[in-house]
């Protein structure tokens, strides 16, 4: 099994958020989903990181592209 050397030395491995970076700019950064409780979550990071200290992409109104509207 080719996965057996990684898994059983796990000690030695290091662990994998040491070169990723999240957010943008070093702030965080929130892109709203088709489920998302947009509302919650603009609120959650209003009160955690403060006002202005986060970025964020909302959804847009599917009907701005609609000619009929």
């Amino acid at each position: 099994m080719q996965v057996r050397p990684i898994l059983e030395d796990r000690d030695s491995i290091a662990p994998c958020t040491e070169n990723v970076e999240f957010g943008k700019d070093g702030k965080p950064m929130f892109v709203a989903g088709p489920y998302d409780d947009v509302e919650y979550v603009m609120n959650k990071l209003t009160s955690e990181a403060g006002e202005g200290k986060f970025s964020f992409i909302t959804g847009f109104d599917e009907n701005l592209f609609d000619e009929d509207a």
